[in-house]
């Protein structure tokens, strides 16, 4: 009787995990350079544990955390932050390098966006998407915190959207 049961509680425990593999074809990891450490943790909070896919039928670009995630869909591409990064980094892990101009102003400020690949145990640059300029003057008035996270789900989209282009 108790084997019975611990079988199917074991096997339950097993279907209920992810039956897509993340593999570095659609794992993307980021690392953010500020100095600003309550932003970094925006961005951290923002970032960590997306997944990002087209939803053909509303015609959308989502990027919802990994948790509420039901369908396992094939052009599902998964971010982590680098607190997250495997204790072996494997040949062939893209990074995206973030870099944010230090600024008073979180509804006005600038952005770096650089892809890097491991390759022959270094990171070699993969593409360079510059500086990309940053105004939300709808947050003009409104208090740091909100600015920060517009800024940082900003951030995460261009990643996320950069993540599909072919390079």
């Amino acid at each position: 009787m108790y084997i019975r049961l611990l079988g199917l509680v074991l096997f339950v425990i097993t279907s209920c995990k992810d039956a897509v593999k993340k593999n570095k074809e659609n794992s993307f990891y980021i690392k953010y350079e500020t100095t600003d450490t309550a932003f970094k943790s925006d961005l951290i909070l923002a970032s960590r544990n997306k997944v990002s896919y087209y939803d053909t039928a509303a015609k959308l670009f989502r990027l919802i955390p990994a948790n509420y995630k039901t369908n396992d869909l094939s052009d599902m591409h998964y971010f982590f932050t680098e607190d997250q990064f495997p204790a072996a980094i494997e040949e062939g892990i893209i990074l995206y390098a973030i870099q944010i101009k230090d600024s008073s102003r979180y509804d006005s400020t600038s952005f770096s966006v650089k892809k890097m690949i491991y390759t022959e145990n270094s990171w070699k640059p993969k593409s360079d998407m510059g500086w990309i300029n940053v105004y939300f003057p709808e947050f003009k008035r409104a208090i740091d915190q909100r600015k920060r996270k517009k800024l940082a789900d900003y951030i995460i989209h261009t990643i996320a959207k950069d993540s599909y282009t072919i390079q």
